[in-house]
């Protein structure tokens, strides 16, 4: 991991953060090699966050974000459909329908462990 504030990697492209890593590490890795071990630790922080009781039901926005509607350009007002939303995000990440990365996915990442909580 770079350990990098998560809001600074949308300010840069991916092959800097590539050749940073590689300048780090000593290592020659490929955008998508950098882009798949993100993906493991995503995952990963998913399955402790799992182990500690969270569920899909804390995957959630402030309230004003659920009640007032946002104004998009050329495309109106709405509010947003947080189920709809989660319901996206999840097949995604190729997640459950409560927010677990299913065995397929533990599978792509090499991640395939016998937990019991999952």
């Amino acid at each position: 991991s770079l350990i990098v504030c998560r809001f600074a990697t949308m300010a840069t492209s991916l092959h800097h953060w590539v050749r940073l890593y590689n300048a780090v590490t000593g290592e020659s890795i490929t955008a998508s090699e950098l882009q798949r071990i993100g993906e493991r630790i995503y995952n990963l922080e998913r399955m402790i966050n799992l182990k500690l009781g969270f569920t899909g039901k804390d995957d959630t926005l402030p309230q004003r974000f659920l009640k007032e509607a946002k104004k998009i350009a050329d495309k109106g007002e709405f509010v947003v459909d947080l189920d709809t939303m989660l319901k996206e995000y999840y097949e995604y990440r190729k997640w459950d329908e409560n927010g677990i990365p299913t065995k397929e996915k533990l599978k792509e990442l090499d991640l395939e462990v016998d937990i019991p909580w999952l």
